[in-house]
């Protein structure tokens, strides 16, 4: 006699939808906000001397307002965030009317890392998961409770100043 044991995994939900989003989706500003988080400094308009294209430009000052508001980096398309695209077209670059083109992923690359060393952040590494995985063996030993070991994940990215996964 021959028994099938079929075992189902369901997945462990840690994060409610609203906090999933908090972290890991794009932001939605508000119109009152948008003046604030795309905001530039000197450093930022070094930088953005050094880009060629107006989608260049754009791109970086999106990645940096979405930095600032979420402490993570997103793939996006300037039609998937039309509103804050015109805002930024029509506070900085007025003069501009025409369609915007994609922008390469060396640019993007480029531009994440300016911003990286603007708040002197660091990607996330095989050297820094060893790090956390050693904290996380002493954390366990505290509690188990998947969301107290996912807060202390991301709290422990943000004290040792490293992208969150």
């Amino acid at each position: 006699m021959c028994f099938w044991y079929i075992s189902i995994m369901t997945r462990l939900r840690i994060l409610s939808d609203d906090d999933f989003n908090k972290l890991y989706r794009i932001p939605k500003l508000l119109e009152k906000d948008r003046n604030y988080v795309f905001e530039l400094d000197e450093y930022d308009n070094n930088h953005l001397n050094t880009l060629n294209s107006i989608e260049s430009k754009i791109s970086y000052i999106l990645q940096l307002g979405y930095f600032r508001v979420s402490q993570y980096f997103f793939t996006f398309t300037f039609n998937e965030v039309q509103d804050d695209v015109q805002f930024i077209l029509n506070t900085y670059f007025p003069q501009h009317t025409s369609l915007l083109s994609k922008v390469s992923n060396r640019t993007r690359y480029s531009n994440r890392n300016s911003i990286f060393n603007k708040y002197k952040i660091n990607a996330y590494s095989n050297q820094f998961e060893i790090k956390l995985l050693k904290h996380l063996k002493i954390l366990i030993k505290q509690s188990a409770l998947p969301k107290y070991l996912f807060d202390s994940i991301i709290n422990y990215c943000h004290q040792h100043q490293v992208l969150r996964p």
